[in-house]
């Protein structure tokens, strides 16, 4: 049997979100814990994550949202062993964050420093992936979803 680490996205997930449902409902459930829920810091998130599965004496399934899935993927993928599977739900665009954070300030429409899709697994993960996405996510467009998820093997 595998651990479910649960790993919200930005702003963290509140009560009524799916995710708090779903780690009520498995038993056994954790949330990756985390202080910087609105600091989407793609490094700090993962160091997280990572800190998550090392403790955790079996196999872990990752459950991810939003910003939370980049995070998940690249912790993940340094520790494919100790990963059980990851369910990635509406992933953040990587385009849209720098490693500092977003890219775009609402004073500024411009992107501003390299996005953190350089830095993610460009490969075929070493454990199964499922990626959800929707058609009218404002975070990352359904062609683009199924760009990541192609090039994971999800």
């Amino acid at each position: 049997m595998a651990n479910t680490l649960v790993v919200p996205g930005l702003g963290g997930a509140a009560p009524d979100h799916w995710l708090s449902w779903l780690e009520s409902q498995v038993p056994g459930a954790s949330r990756i814990d985390h202080d910087e829920w609105d600091a989407p810091v793609l490094a700090r998130w993962a160091g997280r994550v990572k800190q998550a599965i090392d403790r955790s004496s079996r196999p872990v399934w990752l459950v991810a949202h939003g910003f939370g899935c980049l995070a998940a993927i690249m912790a993940a993928a340094d520790r494919a062993d100790h990963v059980a599977g990851a369910l990635l739900v509406a992933p953040a665009d990587p385009e849209r964050f720098s490693a500092d954070g977003v890219r775009v300030t609402q004073d500024d429409s411009r992107m501003r420093y390299p996005s953190i899709s350089a830095v993610l697994p460009q490969t075929p993960l070493d454990f199964t992936t499922l990626v959800v996405a929707r058609t009218d996510d404002p975070w990352m467009r359904l062609t683009t979803a199924s760009l990541w998820a192609e090039r994971w093997g999800s």
